[in-house]
């Protein structure tokens, strides 16, 4: 293929969202897997928090402090510009 070629394939570019649940803290077996893709960064970080959420009250309290303090204080503007970096 000549470079002219090459020039002319668009290139789509996606994320991939991946959520892992397992039965306990302990536990080496897998309880839940979830994937998805999202076409932007924004998307993504969107299903990240939608899923912390879904999870938090599964959690214990410190843990669920800590999560969804990252989902609605700053640690989730971090991960949207670092997507946005690549």
């Amino acid at each position: 293929m000549r470079q002219s070629e090459e020039a002319a394939i668009p290139v789509t570019a996606a994320f991939w969202c991946e959520r892992v649940t397992y039965r306990s803290i302990e536990a080496d077996e897998v309880g839940d897997v979830s994937r998805s893709t999202a076409a932007d960064p924004a998307e993504a970080i969107r299903r990240i928090r939608s899923a912390v959420r879904d999870l938090a009250s599964v959690v214990p309290p410190i843990e669920r402090q800590r999560a969804l303090s990252w989902v609605d204080g700053g640690g989730c503007v971090g991960a949207m510009g670092a997507l946005h970096r690549g």
